[in-house]
Formats: C-alpha cells, sequence, structure tokens
C-alpha cells in the first residue's frame, strides 16, 4: 500500500470511539510531570537544527549482548530495558549534577519514545514495500518516586522495581502508541487538550541494527546500499525546529556494539552535563545486567503478561499476591491447560490464586475437587467431581432433574463453565448452562481402579487443549478411563488406542 492509503487510514482513525477513548491514557501519562533540568532557557525559535550539538556514547559489544539476553529474564524487550536505564540515568543526573539548579529535583519525567510508525496490523494495509522514512512519537512516562535509585543504580532489587513499572508503562497501549499521533495531530478538537498537557523535553528512538558490510554487487555500485547520512547526524533543514532539548538514538553498529548520539542544545546543556548523563546511562545499563543475570526480582511477571489483565483490572500489587507458588508462573507459558488435582483435601494452600492467574493467562484450568469447600475453585473451567464428592457439597438429591438443578445453581455461585460428574457405572455427565449430557461408562466402576481418574482428567485437558469441544472430550475421556480398566490400573493408554 502507498504512503497515502496509510496516511488516509491514520486521518480517519483521529477521530474513531478507540482513539478516542486513549484520551484518558495520555491525560494520565502526563498528569505532574515536571521538566528537565537545564542550565539555560532556549526559546522555541532558537531550537533549531543549526544549533544542535552532538555527543557520543558506545556500549561494548559484550554488555550488549549481555543485556539483549536480559529481556527474558522479565519478558521484557530491549526497549524497556533501555528506557529502564535511561530512566534510572535521568533521575541521578537530575539529584547528583544539577542538584538545586534543577528545575525541579522531584517528580515524574516524560521521554517521547519514537517508534518506526509502521504499526499496521489494525489497518490490515501491507506496508512492508513502502517506500518511505515513516516514525511514531508517544510520551512515556518515568516515574520512579518511589524507587530506591542508589539501590536501582547497584543492581539491587529496585532495579528489578523499576523495570516493571516502564514495562507496564510502554504496554498502556497495544500499538506502541501510535494513537497518540493520531489525536495530538490530526484530530482538531484533541489536538489543543494534547497540546496544552506537559510536554517532553527527551526524545529516545533505538533504531536497531544497522551495518555496512556490502555485497560484491554492492561493491560495484549495484543495486541498494545504505546511506552515508542516514544515522544521527544526518542531513536536514538547519532551520528546522527541533521539539526536544535532548535527543537520544541509538543504534547497533557492525561491531555488535550499542553507539548512542546525544544532540542537545548548548543553551540548555553543557558539554559536561550530557557527558555526565551519558555515563551514567552507561552505568545504569550495565546496574541491569547485573541485576537480570544475578539477583532478578522472585516475582518477575506484570499485568501484561496476561492478556485478561486488563478486563478484570488485575494490576501489579494485585499479581504480586496471586503469584504466591514459586515456580508455578515460570510453567503457565509453556502449557495450555492446567490440572490441579487437591489431592491433600485442601493442601494446595494458593490453589485459588493459581487458578486465577492461568486463567488471566488464557489457559483451560481443570480441577479435581476434595473436600467441602469448593469455592476455592471458583473460575474454573471444569471441575470433576465423582458422586460422593459432589454429596459433600450439594448433599443428596431425589432425582435426576434435583440434580440438575443444584448443580446449576452451584455451577453459577462458582463461576465456572461446566461441572463434569463422573458416576462409575452410571457413566458420565456434563452440566453445562445449556443443560446436561450423558455418556455410558464403557467399565463397571471405572474410578475404584487406580489410575483411572487421573487418565480422565489428563486426557480430557489434552482434548481441550486440542480444540475438541468438551462433548467430545468427555467421550474420549470417557473411553480412556474404560481401557484403564481393562488393563488393571495402569494408567498409560495411547492415542492408538483412543482413536
Amino acid at each position: 500500500h502507498s504512503m497515502r492509503d496509510w496516511a488516509q487510514y491514520l486521518e480517519s482513525q483521529s477521530r474513531s470511539d478507540k482513539r478516542l477513548r486513549e484520551l484518558a491514557i495520555w491525560r494520565e501519562v502526563a498528569s505532574g510531570a515536571v521538566l528537565l533540568p537545564t542550565e539555560g532557557e532556549v526559546l522555541a525559535q532558537d531550537n533549531v537544527i543549526a544549533a544542535v550539538v552532538h555527543h557520543e556514547s558506545r556500549v561494548p559489544a559484550k554488555l550488549f549482548e549481555q543485556l539483549l539476553s536480559a529481556t527474558a529474564v522479565y519478558r521484557a524487550g530491549i526497549d524497556d530495558l533501555l528506557l529502564t536505564a535511561l530512566g534510572l540515568a535521568v533521575y541521578g543526573w537530575r539529584r547528583d549534577f544539577y542538584g538545586s539548579r534543577g528545575a525541579s529535583g522531584t517528580g515524574a519525567l516524560l521521554i517521547d519514545l519514537e517508534g518506526h510508525g509502521r504499526e499496521s496490523e489494525d489497518s490490515k494495509l501491507d506496508l512492508t514495500r513502502t517506500v518511505g522514512w515513516f516514525t511514531s512519537a508517544h510520551p512515556v512516562r518515568v516515574d520512579f518516586e518511589d524507587i530506591d535509585l542508589d539501590q536501582a543504580l547497584q543492581g539491587g532489587a529496585s532495579a528489578g522495581l523499576a523495570l516493571r513499572a516502564m514495562k507496564e508503562g510502554l504496554r498502556r497501549t497495544s500499538d506502541r502508541g501510535l494513537g497518540y499521533g493520531m489525536l495530538r495531530w490530526l484530530n482538531a478538537q484533541t489536538r489543543h487538550e494534547l497540546e496544552e498537557l506537559p510536554q517532553a523535553q527527551m526524545a529516545f528512538n533505538y533504531l536497531g541494527r544497522f551495518e555496512r558490510n556490502e555485497s560484491a554487487a554492492q561493491q560495484a555500485g549495484e543495486g541498494w546500499k545504505l546511506s552515508d547520512n542516514v544515522l544521527v547526524g544526518g542531513q536536514d533543514d538547519p532551520k528546522r525546529r527541533r521539539h526536544h532539548l535532548l535527543e537520544v538514538n541509538a543504534v547497533i553498529d557492525g561491531s555488535g556494539a550499542l553507539a548512542i548520539g546525544w544532540g542537545y542544545h548548548p543553551g540548555a546543556h553543557s558539554q559536561d552535563a550530557v557527558v555526565d548523563l551519558a555515563q551514567r546511562f552507561s552505568q545504569a545499563l550495565e546496574a541491569l545486567v547485573r541485576h537480570c543475570h544475578d539477583t532478578p526480582l522472585t516475582q518477575r511477571l506484570t499485568p501484561s503478561d496476561f492478556p485478561l489483565a486488563k478486563q478484570v483490572g488485575l494490576d501489579q500489587a494485585l499479581l504480586d499476591q496471586l503469584v504466591q507458588v514459586s515456580g508455578f508462573e515460570e510453567v503457565l507459558p509453556r502449557v495450555q491447560a492446567v490440572i490441579f488435582s487437591d489431592y491433600g483435601k485442601g493442601a494446595l494452600k494458593h490453589i485459588s490464586q493459581m487458578i486465577e492467574l492461568a486463567r488471566l493467562a488464557g489457559k483451560i484450568v481443570l480441577v479435581d475437587p476434595k473436600g467441602s469447600d469448593y469455592s476455592k475453585y471458583r473460575r474454573a473451567n471444569i471441575i470433576t467431581p465423582n458422586r460422593s464428592e459432589l454429596r459433600q457439597v450439594i448433599g443428596r438429591w431425589q432425582n435426576e432433574d434435583d440434580l440438575a438443578r443444584k448443580v446449576e445453581d452451584l455451577r453459577v455461585a462458582l463461576a465456572v463453565e461446566a461441572i463434569l460428574l463422573t458416576r462409575s457405572e452410571e457413566g458420565m455427565s456434563l452440566f453445562e448452562q445449556g443443560g446436561v449430557t450423558h455418556v455410558l461408562a464403557q467399565a463397571r466402576e471405572v474410578f475404584d481402579v487406580s489410575g483411572a481418574g487421573d487418565t480422565v482428567i489428563s486426557t480430557l485437558a489434552v482434548a481441550l487443549a486440542s480444540g475438541w469441544d468438551a462433548h467430545r472430550a468427555m467421550a474420549l475421556a470417557n473411553r480412556a478411563g474404560g481401557i484403564v480398566v481393562g488393563k488393571l490400573g495402569t494408567a498409560t493408554v495411547s492415542w492408538e488406542e483412543l482413536l
């Protein structure tokens, strides 16, 4: 698609309900943000390209490689770590280099994050072959007021807290803040409100990898090649006004090192100030690497790791309470279904939290219940009691209609999708909102045989995770239980036997 197609899409989207709802997000981002510390005032008409001075710093290839590998520790992206380090560096710079000379010694700061501007997934436009330097920019709130800065800069626990906060801040919207630019520049009604909010005085752009290793054809002058003026310090209109006092551009060079360009106005910041900030940035990156590789937080998940987090109001404080079982959060990403077998009649102390966490992660949750208190199994997908276990909860039933009414009341109270009652020689009954489905037993006293119950719920989980509906999954699980009984309790059933 052409640049015109993309521009028309952006203009139309700027007035959509989806984008207008984002206004609340951008108000929250900018609320109460303070200015960068400076050494002098620069008028807007004087803040032009011709006045920019450049400083360059580098992060060695080895350190940057360690930084890239550190992203997996918190399920983060490289932008998360780079902006966390930059935020910590600016906080330390404001406190230590400027001190009382700064515009404000405390308060959240704003950094405009630039992106490639091709976040076109919702538009269904294909921009992969569209020629042009696209870009997008949106403000990121850097709020480390409750972070122990010294501990963070030493790689301690506060470094992880800062990283978690930044990771969530960058995921306030699903398309890297593309909507901000629409509302800021393309919608006449929202433009004025956004321009009246505090504005970022620093911009950051991570450009990824650029290499100049040219092929033989390129060396011969054939085909495309990278321009010598494509990156920081390239050709630009000297009279063009800048939107920021500090511009930070980071790029991986051919050696694997991270080259960082710092563009600044000498009327606002001295060379000593910018050099100091660059050094603090490198030190903050080193601290994050040490933290992630050596002493990461035990609880490293954030709400954005769970697809349903926003719908159910999951915040970091609640998530920290939910994740109380060591290792459980590490298993979740690798499975599609989770089975909880409460063999100890309530010994799983945090089963409620684990169920909630699994559901938030979009997993299928099945529970083999025990005891009379089923409230802890709330929001599981399916609960699989046998007859005696169910009687402990709902009492005895007079007939099938009475049973159906009592089980439906229980299902609604627990907010579960279904209750699968295993009834030995009577087979199985699946109770759902739409009614009850029965299957006949394939072996007598199925659940009196060791291993059969485990086989049934495991087969049920596999079938559901494979996309089968609950009725087909129940029939398959019923068959698996019958096969196990025929094997005198050997709880191993092959797919060939089942199918």
